[in-house]
């Protein structure tokens, strides 16, 4: 498969996600890294960061395949470079398999358009615009980034039990709009 991409970094060596910050006012960036050196710095938003762990997940169960042993260890977030070569903010991400390498084991497709080129409603966003990002990532890669997703979401604000809003672990109640019928 040939990407159109203004940044192709081929096989990825590192795909990991990252919050920083304190809860309820962290931001959160997917670190990639390619073997020739290569290092970017994607920052999403918890909601995309999310759905990517989904969509991860809904991708692995679709495309059944032998699973090699434990995935590989995520290296400490620390030893990702300071500098990355390609940062940006995304717009939209897209998922997919590479069928082109097939006889090598499954690769999967990470294709990141930023949020100025990915426009602001449906009616904006061009279908035929080449992503800005692209790397390849295999199956072992994918589990380990959707279970290093799971663990940066669930390490924030616990949330309501009732209504699913976050909750500041500092305060007794948080205005559950369900428990009183009121936001405060």
């Amino acid at each position: 498969m040939v990407f159109e991409a203004q940044y192709v970094f081929g096989p990825a060596t590192r795909l990991q996600a990252q919050a920083i910050g304190e809860p309820g006012h962290r931001t959160f960036r997917l670190m990639v890294e390619s073997g020739d050196g290569r290092a970017a710095a994607l920052w999403v938003e918890k909601e995309q960061l999310q759905a990517l762990g989904l969509a991860v997940e809904q991708l692995l169960a679709e495309f059944q395949g032998k699973m090699t042993g434990r995935p590989p260890r995520q290296p400490p977030v620390e030893t990702f470079p300071p500098n990355p070569t390609v940062e940006l903010k995304v717009g939209r991400l897209a998922l997919g398999q590479d069928e082109t390498e097939l006889e090598t084991g499954p690769r999967y497709v990470l294709l990141v358009y930023d949020l100025e080129g990915s426009g602001s409603s449906e009616e904006e966003t061009p279908t035929d615009q080449p992503a800005t990002f692209a790397c390849r990532a295999t199956r072992d890669q994918l589990r380990a980034l959707s279970r290093n997703i799971a663990e940066v979401v669930a390490a924030g604000r616990p949330r309501c039990p009732l209504c699913g809003e976050p909750m500041d672990p500092q305060q007794k109640s948080h205005g559950c709009v369900r428990a009183n019928g009121y936001h405060v």
